[in-house]
């Protein structure tokens, strides 16, 4: 059984969209972006094509009954990010395919975008390019968390930049936003803190992002940090345990 949802705006291109899936799983089809826990495909630097292929038995039963697909999600939170004011590549339909009414395999299709990552900028000195440009990745993140959105793999990979050549603004786009939570209001403190872990893994960058996150959403110097350094503790603690308990049962060696 298949499951095809067309954004309306491209349901004109729907026998492209099906032969474009169809065509996946060939090898000599589009250029292969990533092929890991995803498997991500560039058509024609028109269109984005994402396999979610690492899907555990478990979670294919409570996708298929319980929970909606990430493609699913995917797809659906392109338009709420973009109701909220936040760019991200326009969703242009997914697919799910299922077998004795349990989930098999799911697609996510979006348009291309020539964008670039913000995290190379992020690997290397700064200079004064580079920090124009993270001092908009702030104010992305500030707004995201003011407007309620809680992306839950905010790393710098998943951020892309452009500067606009007629205006000059730096603008930016959000990817991989299929674990994301809308909580329609700003984020606690101690949600934001727990989000601001994965901006940066440079110590410099990341004490950088910090500083001017704090005077640009309001608060006292060093309260940011101080409270990530909090909740940070707080994972390793939790990893700890949890790594002891299944060494303790046989899980870990």
């Amino acid at each position: 059984m298949m499951k095809l949802i067309i954004n309306p705006k491209y349901r004109k291109d729907e026998k492209m969209i099906r032969d474009m899936l169809s065509r996946f799983d060939d090898p000599s089809y589009g250029v292969t972006l990533r092929n890991q826990r995803n498997v991500i495909k560039n058509i024609d630097d028109k269109y984005i094509i994402k396999k979610f292929v690492k899907i555990t038995s478990a979670n294919r039963t409570i996708y298929s009954f319980i929970r909606k697909t990430k493609a699913q999600r995917s797809y659906e939170y392109a338009q709420k990010y973009k109701n909220l004011g936040i760019e991200t590549p326009d969703g242009i339909a997914y697919m799910e395919t299922k077998r004795n009414n349990i989930l098999r395999d799911c697609y996510y299709i979006y348009k291309y975008s020539d964008f670039k990552e913000v995290a190379p900028f992020l690997k290397e000195p700064p200079t004064p390019e580079s920090e124009k440009i993270v001092l908009g990745y702030i104010h992305l993140i500030v707004e995201m968390h003011a407007k309620g959105i809680e992306h839950r793999d905010l790393n710098p990979t998943n951020i892309l930049y452009q500067v606009n050549e007629k205006t000059g603004e730096i603008e930016y786009q959000v990817l991989d936003i299929n674990r994301t939570s809308f909580m329609g209001k700003p984020l606690t403190d101690h949600q934001r803190f727990g989000n601001l872990l994965r901006v940066c893994y440079d110590d410099y960058w990341f004490r950088f992002i910090i500083a001017n996150y704090e005077k640009e959403a309001g608060f006292p110097e060093g309260y940011v940090l101080k409270g990530c350094q909090k909740v940070e503790r707080a994972y390793k603690l939790r990893n700890n345990i949890r790594f002891g308990l299944k060494k303790m049962i046989g899980l870990k060696k």
